[in-house]
């Protein structure tokens, strides 16, 4: 992160909400990031917190959703970091 920010390199996660379960990519031994239960603790919803957290990290965040609901929550997410 720290030599991506000083060379001006822009990070994407293209699927930052970790749904792909390949083995060849995940280590299939961890929960899946939206049923970590600490995430889950913050009152708020998982996917808000994962995005958030990238966001203020200074990655790009496409999360990919055909759920209406999620994608309002997801919008959502800018409206948490200006609370902070």
């Amino acid at each position: 992160m720290k030599f991506r920010q000083q060379h001006d390199i822009v990070m994407i996660a293209y699927s930052p909400l970790g749904t792909t379960r390949n083995p060849t990519w995940t280590n299939m031994s961890s929960l899946p990031s939206l049923k970590d239960a600490l995430l889950k603790r913050c009152n708020k919803i998982t996917a808000q917190v994962i995005l958030r957290f990238n966001i203020q990290r200074g990655v790009v965040v496409i999360p990919k959703s055909f759920n209406l609901e999620r994608i309002k929550e997801n919008f959502q997410v800018r409206e948490l970091l200006l609370e902070m």
